[in-house]
Order: structure tokens, then C-alpha cells, then sequence
């Protein structure tokens, strides 16, 4: 009996090695300093981690709009301009998220944006702004379901979608 309490535990330590072997992979392969017009988001979106890609960013008067994307989702978001490297900021942090998803427990549309009568339930940390253009930070948000159709994209099945967990690094 013991030394199958033994071989048991032994076997529950190298899965915990395995699996903090493979998380500190994970972490050494993500590439920060990446090249112009590229760069990725690592987010925990309800509950499950989502690796996207970094796909452009749209200025406008409002500010500029970061666009990332994987085959289940597309998020664009809008930091507010007062973020400063090495600040954590809260509430307001990010000025606009829209997520649009292709999954079928997520499925639809979310978006929330600042305004006089609404904030946006976020927190943003920047790690680095760099005058070539390089960004990098963590983040997390909840975001509730859009209540009007755009186009052909239906309001979100759940009433928020939160996003946890999240870093990202891009050069514009």
C-alpha cells in the first residue's frame, strides 16, 4: 500500500513538473520585441486561454483601435491615452472593446465604450510604450452583451463576456 501511495505521488509531481515545464515554454516562445504591424494577445476569455493574433491598428479621432484575432474571435480595443509604462490604471483603462465570437457558448456580439453614463469595468498595467511603437501590458475587463444588432451580428448569448489573464505585446 505505500509504495503505491508512493508511485502515486510521484507520478502527481511529474505531471505538476510537466505542466509548469510547458507553461514556462509557453512563456519563453512568445516574442517581445516583434516587428512592425505585428504582435499577439494571450487572454483568458469565459474561462478559456485564447491566443490571438495582432492584425492592425485604425486611428481615428477617438484614438487608435487595436484589432486581434483567432478563428473564434475578434477583439478590438481602444486604451485610454493617459496610460503611462509602469502604471497600473483601473476602471476607464480601456476606453472601448468590441468582441465579436464565433464559439458556440459565446457566441455574438460584445461591447462596452466610456462614456458620460457608463464606464467600462477594466484594469490595464503597461509594461512598456515605446516611441517605435511598441506596446505591452497586461489587462483584464468584463464586457456585456451588446443590446442592438450590427449588421448580421446577433446581441452576445450571455449577459458579459470577461476577459482575465490578459497580456499583449505589438508594434504598430
Amino acid at each position: 500500500m505505500k509504495k503505491i501511495v508512493t508511485l502515486l505521488l510521484a507520478i502527481a509531481m511529474l505531471c505538476g513538473l510537466a505542466a509548469f515545464a510547458e507553461e514556462a515554454a509557453t512563456d519563453t516562445e512568445r516574442n517581445y520585441a516583434p516587428e512592425s504591424g505585428t504582435g499577439w494577445m494571450i487572454v483568458d476569455i469565459h474561462g478559456q486561454t485564447e491566443e490571438l493574433a495582432y492584425v492592425e491598428s485604425v486611428r481615428s479621432l477617438t484614438g487608435a483601435t487595436y484589432v486581434f484575432e483567432n478563428d473564434d474571435y475578434r477583439v478590438s480595443i481602444v486604451l485610454d491615452r493617459d496610460l503611462e509604462a509602469g502604471v497600473t490604471m483601473g476602471e476607464n483603462s480601456i476606453n472601448s472593446i468590441e468582441i465579436q465570437s464565433h464559439l458556440d457558448s459565446t457566441s455574438g456580439y460584445y461591447f462596452s465604450k466610456k462614456s458620460s453614463s457608463d464606464v467600462v469595468n477594466s484594469e490595464v498595467t503597461m509594461e512598456k510604450i515605446d516611441e517605435d511603437g511598441l506596446w505591452q501590458g497586461t489587462f483584464s475587463v468584463t464586457v456585456n452583451s451588446a443590446d442592438r444588432w450590427l449588421g448580421d451580428m446577433k446581441p452576445g448569448i450571455i449577459a458579459e463576456l470577461e476577459l482575465e489573464n490578459g497580456e499583449f505585446c505589438f508594434c504598430e
